[in-house]
């Protein structure tokens, strides 16, 4: 049974409507009575909140319109359902009383069972409603937390996959932490430029950063006589580490063909996962391109090549001259910068270098923090 309760408030300044109603409605429902709307909103704003109100139009101070207009500004209150009531029988104070946001208009005199049945039926779509309400908040509440999970499982598989990289090569593990925040540094600078307005925004800039340490995966099908040469390679050795960005890349397309996300990623899906995995294989697959079109392995120029990857590029670059290398001594970063610069246009983008120049103090700051 739903009543006994649930409260109703009648505000209202005529005592033979309060007690005609109040004899209907106090054997199942528990009943409150205000004669002024002032001191019902007041009582309300104090923490009074009735499952129902039975609203006269005709009041002192404010009207039944004002007060509901009142009720429905309140972010506490606005849920509360509301009757009209009224010795007005027209159409058009029907329809306003609706419009304002009456979930019912009930007209004087009054039928005892007719008033009941219909505060019944009031109190029964508002239960409905709560209980929606609350199943939907348990809901993404459960979604939140399955969501936090299934992230906290990707992000520690990522890094079990870039650990597996890193055991070949120490150097590799400091390379992927720096770009890591080399990435996002660029990638937020960048997106100060009103051409990627659009395109830049924090979704973007996690998922570059996530993808970020993969860009290299490839390495693993690298043999050990050409990885850690300790000099310089040659040109059947190069040819063979390019072969690098494919394994990479066939790896994750293996992967993905393997998975629910086959035919998700070749729709227009803009998935979490879909545009992570389109961006993980951009980077992996074109972090090598140059911009004027001299680059490995499908020699893209310019906008061709993805954004992620041009970004990639530089901050790939830009890591490995300023640091050992078993093929070479590290550079300074003014002699790195100074090549980039020189780069512009040839190698890199020239906006993304530009970014660059703009933050060269952050990049500093983090070659100082996560040098070896």
């Amino acid at each position: 049974m739903l009543d006994n309760k649930h409260e109703i408030m009648i505000i209202d300044d005529e005592v033979i409507n309060i007690s005609v109603l109040s004899e209907v409605l106090k054997p199942h429902f528990i009943v409150s009575v205000f004669k002024s709307g002032v001191e019902a909103l007041k009582q309300i704003e104090l923490g009074k909140k009735p499952d129902l109100i039975l609203l006269d139009v005709n009041m002192p101070e404010l009207n039944g319109y004002e007060i509901l207009e009142r009720l429905n500004k309140g972010e506490s209150t606005r849920d509360i359902p509301v009757m009209i009531l009224t010795v007005r029988d027209s159409v058009s104070d029907e329809e306003k009383g609706l419009n304002a946001g009456a979930v019912d208009f009930i007209t004087k005199p009054f039928h005892a069972q007719i008033i009941l049945a219909r505060v019944r039926l009031q109190i029964e779509l508002k239960d409905s409603r709560d209980r929606l309400k609350g199943e939907n908040v348990y809901l993404e509440k459960e979604v939140a937390k399955r969501f936090r999970e299934n992230q906290l499982i990707f992000d520690v598989t990522m890094d079990i996959v870039t650990q597996l990289v890193e055991t070949r090569d120490e150097e590799t593990a400091h390379h992927i932490t720096r770009s890591r925040a080399y990435m996002e540094v660029l990638t937020r600078r960048l997106a100060m430029n009103p051409r990627y307005t659009g395109l830049i925004d924090e979704a973007y800039i996690e998922r570059l950063v996530k993808a970020c340490p993969l860009h290299d995966i490839g390495k693993v099908g690298i043999s050990d006589q050409i990885l850690l040469k300790p000099g310089i390679l040659t040109s059947e050795e190069y040819d063979l580490m390019k072969e690098h960005v494919m394994i990479g890349y066939r790896s994750i397309q293996r992967a993905v063909d393997n998975s629910i996300l086959r035919d998700l990623l070749n729709s227009s899906g803009d998935s979490l996962p879909i545009e992570f995995f389109k961006e993980a294989m951009n980077i992996v697959r074109s972090h090598h391109e140059h911009y004027d079109g001299s680059g490995y392995p499908d020699g893209l120029k310019a906008e061709e090549i993805p954004l992620s990857a041009r970004i990639m590029a530089l901050v790939d670059v830009f890591d490995a001259l300023t640091n050992h290398r078993v093929y070479k001594p590290a550079w300074s970063i003014e002699k790195a910068v100074e090549y980039i610069e020189m780069q512009s246009g040839y190698q890199f983008d020239p906006d993304v270098v530009d970014a660059m120049l703009s933050e060269i103090d952050s990049f500093k700051d983090i070659f100082h923090k996560l040098s070896i």
